[in-house]
């Protein structure tokens, strides 16, 4: 699947679940996760004023504690990037696989 056939049917199915809140997809090239967020957060936190930033992240929660550390290197990443960054809130959502 390409990447322009991945965002229609991400976008397909944002409007069919009828969530009302704007989706903006940023692209990312080999599929880096950390500088393309970090740069996206950046942008939004410089159009406002004393603003606070809320960043969701999911977490796979597995059966194993191997399959923990293997799933969710990304979020941790992340999380640890944006836990110096001030008017950040990082909000963790565990999202449960069996």
């Amino acid at each position: 699947m390409s990447d322009e056939e991945e965002q229609e049917r991400i976008e397909e199915a944002w409007t069919a679940n009828g969530i009302d809140v704007p989706l903006e997809i940023v692209h990312s090239p080999y599929r880096e996760l950390t500088r393309p967020i970090l740069r996206y957060i950046d942008e939004l936190d410089s159009r406002y004023q004393n603003d606070i930033v809320t960043v969701v992240v999911p977490e796979f929660v597995v059966g194993s504690w191997w399959g923990q550390l293997l799933h969710n290197q990304s979020a941790l990443f992340l999380k640890g990037r944006l836990l110096f960054r001030k008017g950040t809130v990082v909000t963790s959502v565990p999202y449960h696989l069996e």
